[in-house]
């Protein structure tokens, strides 16, 4: 390894030597740094793509490899501080090669994921922790990400979000809940009034989330980039995109709420028809 930094660095002065005439060291250097940023990034994605870490791309994999061929890392900032804050930040540009539909320069895919730490009064609000649970030694964390898309440098639309409500810096030992699903139980479970008379404990020392995908903007985006592919894989495909902290389960958590009550609805069918 060391050699190999001496290797690079002596590349690099010799290269930012020929340009002294016309340019100041610092703005090459400035230069160089970015777009080896980029360049690591892009290979990051590559990396991704060709891992198939959920392994649903194996049967779409010339779909994969013509993403690869017309993508680009155009800007990507990760922030991470010691008091619990992560913010990440990518833009990325599917350029048109001629098979989009409707495109005529680009497609672009806006990742934004951020995880900060809230107070205990903030999470426990939404998580509706116990009296007990508050009392924790650490806050909790709120976990947000989301993916816009556009065209042709037009407006943005939001693709898909996912939203964590955490009790604690890490995930819950409880398996976490939609909170849609706790909004429910609490109509059912309360007094009418919304309010939740449930004694649960494990309702209450559980992470809370919540996840949407737009069916129309995801449609559009496989319309406009003409991927052969069904939206479920293109949903792996997205999701395969390293710009999120993958701590908690934020890819298990969307397809929970974006397929789970249909997987259950096809799953009570099925035990009818053997009945």
């Amino acid at each position: 390894m060391s050699d190999l930094k001496e290797s690079v660095r002596s590349a690099i002065a010799t290269y930012v030597s020929t340009q002294s005439d016309t340019h100041l060291k610092a703005d090459v250097l400035r230069v160089i740094r970015d777009q080896a940023t980029l360049l690591y990034e892009s290979q990051l994605v590559y990396d991704a793509l060709d891992a198939d870490p959920f392994e649903e791309l194996k049967n779409v994999r010339l779909q994969v490899n013509r993403v690869k061929n017309i993508m680009e890392v155009i800007s990507c900032s990760r922030t991470v501080t010691d008091e619990g804050q992560c913010l990440i930040d990518a833009v990325i540009e599917l350029k048109s090669d001629g098979n989009m539909n409707e495109v005529k320069s680009n497609v672009q895919l806006k990742f934004h994921y951020e995880r900060r730490t809230c107070s205990k009064e903030e999470c426990d609000q939404i998580t509706q922790s116990s009296p007990s649970s508050s009392d924790k030694m650490e806050p909790g964390a709120h976990v947000l990400y989301w993916l816009d898309i556009s065209r042709d440098y037009g407006e943005r639309q939001r693709l898909l979000t996912v939203e964590v409500w955490a009790i604690g810096q890490a995930p819950s030992m409880e398996q976490a809940k939609p909170l849609e699903i706790d909004v429910m139980e609490e109509e059912e479970e309360g007094d009418g009034t919304g309010e939740n008379k449930s004694n649960d404990k494990d309702n209450n020392l559980c992470d809370r989330f919540a996840a949407y995908v737009d069916p129309d903007v995801l449609e559009s985006f496989l319309e406009w980039t003409n991927l052969d592919m069904d939206e479920g894989t293109s949903i792996f495909l997205l999701m395969t995109f390293p710009f999120y902290e993958h701590e908690w389960d934020l890819v298990g958590f969307l397809l929970d709420s974006v397929f789970g009550a249909e997987s259950e609805g096809e799953l009570e069918e099925d035990e009818m028809s053997e009945e």
